[in-house]
């Protein structure tokens, strides 16, 4: 890639993956992003949310109430569907 000029955005687009043109495509995207009004991604975990449970695997007691939270009002929402499906005569 000698003719590419390294630590920009268009290296990294090209396929370049060394830590200067990495940073340079994040600091681009992350300044797109912040044109655009999208909130900066927080990285790592956030204990207490489904994020936690699902994405990240962990199962603390937080994260478990939280998927467990999230779960339940899957169910009812969905047994709510299903019961205006059967009143509509759509389902058994």
């Amino acid at each position: 890639m000698s003719a590419v000029k390294h630590g920009t955005p268009y290296a990294y687009n090209k396929g370049c993956r060394c830590a200067n043109c990495t940073e340079a495509k994040r600091v681009a995207h992350a300044k797109y992003r912040r044109s655009l009004g999208i909130p900066e991604r927080k990285l790592g975990l956030e204990h207490g949310t489904q994020a936690g449970y699902t994405n990240h695997r962990c199962r603390c007691d937080e994260c478990k109430d939280a998927q467990r939270r999230a779960v339940a009002e899957y169910r009812a929402i969905r047994a709510a569907n299903v019961a205006r499906a059967r009143d509509m005569g759509l389902a058994k």
